[in-house]
């Protein structure tokens, strides 16, 4: 009998140990870092319709090709050239029939001077991204984009598997304050090959070893929605949802009048989410 108990115990001990070491770590994103950001008429919002996880997904809009961009941005920390993974969930719906979709880029943030943090955010990405004359807002710091591969629309989540496109023929660039550098060949973020100089001739400043601040994803392709979820960066998951609504928030939305909102202290956190005080806010 102390023998079938043993191996039964034996037996339940070893899947807990084998679930343990399959599972795939999973972190929501303090939703107060992360970062969605626009230029001209493009959008980027939280959406419930079409998610991959969780409840919320981003989506984007865009209007017209070249001018509107959207993007969403979430803070790391990580060297370069210790980045194995690097992913994420897209789906496009509504293009023109018959059309394939340019995906969003991937954005790697670099603190390129190594000063422990990045000189500008999402929305300065972005806009260097479409307005190549606005790069002195890197500050001493670089962008590292690497472009998608186009895809059908409308047939559902697509995992982009950033570090297994092949970028020989020249899907990637690199932007400090200098400019742009035109394509560069990539091979992996280990080995830089072929960076080459930036379009007004100054040397790539970003090193093997330097580390990436912010991952955002950024676009711009017009005529359809294009929704955003689940990036992972060496198998930390991050699922994105939007932080709760505050106490301000809540009040403001109940007709309540007051330019103090927005900054009383005590009205900038939510509700507790076990009582019914969110629900009778500000009515009477």
């Amino acid at each position: 009998m102390k023998k079938k108990i043993f191996s039964i115990l034996f037996a339940l001990v070893l899947v807990v140990s084998m679930s343990l070491v399959t599972a795939v770590p999973a972190a929501a994103v303090d939703p107060g870092d992360v970062e969605l950001s626009t230029v001209c008429d493009g959008t980027a919002e939280w959406a419930t319709e079409q998610a991959h996880s969780g409840s919320y997904s981003v989506k984007f809009h865009a209007e017209n090709w070249g001018e509107d961009g959207f993007a969403v941005g979430i803070p790391v920390d990580i060297p370069l050239n210790e980045i194995a993974e690097l992913s994420y969930w897209r789906n496009g719906v509504s293009f023109p029939a018959g059309w394939d979709y340019a995906p969003p880029a991937v954005l790697l943030c670099i603190d390129a001077n190594n000063d422990g943090k990045l000189d500008f955010g999402t929305q300065e990405a972005l806009e260097v991204m479409f307005a190549w004359e606005k790069s002195s807002l890197l500050g001493d710091d670089a962008i590292l984009g690497i472009e998608g591969d186009w895809v059908e629309t409308d047939i559902g989540w697509i995992k982009v598997d950033v570090l297994a496109k092949s970028w020989l023929w020249g899907g990637a660039w690199w932007f400090d304050k200098t400019g742009w550098s035109g394509w560069v060949t990539c091979p992996s973020l280990q080995v830089f090959t072929g960076f080459g100089t930036s379009d007004t001739g100054y040397p790539c400043p970003i090193d093997p070893t330097d580390n990436v601040m912010l991952v955002a994803i950024a676009g711009g392709n017009p005529d359809g929605d294009v929704y955003v979820d689940d990036i992972t960066v060496n198998e930390v998951m991050y699922d994105l949802e939007p932080a709760p609504a505050t106490k301000a928030d809540i009040l403001k939305d109940s007709g309540v009048p007051g330019k103090g909102l927005d900054k009383a202290p005590g009205l900038q956190k939510p509700f507790n989410p076990d009582s019914k005080a969110g629900e009778h806010a500000g009515k009477k």
